[in-house]
């Protein structure tokens, strides 16, 4: 009796090991990034991005949220929310939605199925039939080394990667003009700061 109890504690620790490895080997599988961004714009900081990577095997989701408080020669109070889910290198789903005064003011979403990806803002679907293996959602964490262009999830709109020199990248748009949009600045394969030019505004990021 005494040798049947003593064989069922082996067990009993045995099966408690194999599930300590078996979790803390799962645990370990999980690679985990953050980073902060302080937003400015007209010489004055204007919101800030914290965004978040996982990476668990095959599987990388992406998450951001922008909060924007803008009172200069116009008014803005803001908050952008990005997801991104890749499975082997491929985009297979992304959600934008931006908030503004306490409500939806825009909302998209890129999902992968057979023949394309539809593209569903606002309630418009559309498709894109070219692979997307790099899109905005992986700009942080992901330095576009030998990767020529990204789809931005904001309309689904393809994008040249330009590479300039010491980690560096212009972003340009797809017409004749090569108009300069985007500038980002890596250190260490994640970003540093960026430039984003809009119409009315030059907006800068810088990581904390």
């Amino acid at each position: 009796m005494k040798s049947v109890s003593i064989s069922i504690l082996k067990w009993g620790v045995l099966i408690n090991l194999y599930f300590f490895f078996a979790s803390s080997t799962c645990k370990a599988q999980i690679q985990k990034q953050t980073a902060k961004y302080n937003i400015s714009a007209f010489g004055m900081d204007v919101g800030e991005l914290n965004v978040e990577q996982q990476i668990n095997g095959h599987d990388t989701i992406v998450k951001a949220i922008t909060d924007i408080d803008f009172r200069f020669i116009f008014a803005y109070k803001g908050n952008y929310l990005q997801e991104g889910y890749y499975h082997n290198g491929d985009l297979r789903k992304s959600h934008l939605r931006t908030i503004r005064k306490g409500k939806v003011n825009s909302d998209t979403h890129i999902i992968k199925n057979k023949d394309c990806y539809m593209l569903i803002k606002d309630g418009d679907t559309s498709c894109i039939h070219n692979k997307i293996r790099y899109s905005g959602s992986l700009v942080y964490f992901n330095e576009p080394k030998n990767i020529s262009t990204i789809v931005y999830e904001m309309d689904g709109e393809t994008k040249n990667i330009e590479a300039v020199g010491n980690h560096t990248y212009h972003i340009l748009s797809q017409n004749k003009y090569k108009k300069k949009d985007y500038e980002y600045v890596y250190e260490n394969g994640i970003l540093k700061r960026a430039i984003i030019r809009y119409p009315l505004a030059i907006i800068y990021l810088e990581r904390e």
